[in-house]
């Protein structure tokens, strides 16, 4: 790990026990205002750390930091874990019980996507609530075909181990229920040691 990626990860720590300023900061892991300033910024963009100004007593107001929920998820490290023992269980009790529950977990999403969605999705509508979820998504249409190539899988230490049940249970039947299709079929899987997912639905999908 680079000593920026380490600095941040102090950052983080650090406001995991209140919000704090920047100056307050760089006392406590002794490095200058000014680069704990640039770590900072570069959090807030990721979205790990927001910012407020509060009024002191006396002088200007203060610039306090704090860590949101996407910054608190660095630290969730037995978060994967607990699902992954989960999913290992209800496999070894009924895999067909296992299969539904994907089932209808890409229906949920796909509902919760749709919300911000009016009429008939579009391609950049359907981007973007693929973007959000974190799959880093390309989508090319012609001629009645639709290609989707993911370019990261937000579920990928589960997919290693359960490639089935996430890759085709999950992600294929979210895009299916997104796309109103049920031959969309994968081509591709990052779990698999592709360099992307491949997701495709329409005419020459076979």
């Amino acid at each position: 790990m680079s000593r920026k990626m380490r600095t941040k990860e102090e950052i983080l720590d650090k406001l995991l026990k209140g919000p704090s300023t920047a100056g307050a900061l760089a006392s406590v892991l002794r490095i200058q205002k000014s680069a704990v300033r640039r770590h900072l910024e570069e959090l807030q963009m990721e979205g790990s750390v927001s910012s407020s100004f509060k009024r002191n007593i006396v002088g200007r107001p203060a610039k306090f930091y704090y860590i949101s929920v996407k910054g608190r998820e660095n630290f969730q490290t037995q978060y994967d874990a607990l699902l992954e023992r989960l999913l290992t269980e209800m496999e070894e009790d009924s895999i067909d019980l296992l299969e539904n529950y994907m089932e209808k977990s890409a229906l949920y999403f796909a509902r919760q996507m749709r919300k911000s969605i009016s009429g008939k999705t579009s391609v950049d509508d359907l981007r973007g609530q693929l973007q959000a979820f974190g799959f880093s998504p390309l989508i090319k249409k012609s001629g009645g075909r639709t290609e989707i190539y993911s370019y990261n899988c937000p579920l990928l230490k589960l997919a290693q181990n359960h490639q089935e049940m996430i890759c085709l249970g999950f992600h294929t039947n979210l895009l299916g229920r997104l796309l109103n299709s049920n031959k969309v079929q994968l081509k591709k899987s990052i779990a698999l040691g592709d360099q992307f997912c491949l997701h495709t639905s329409g005419k020459s999908s076979a």
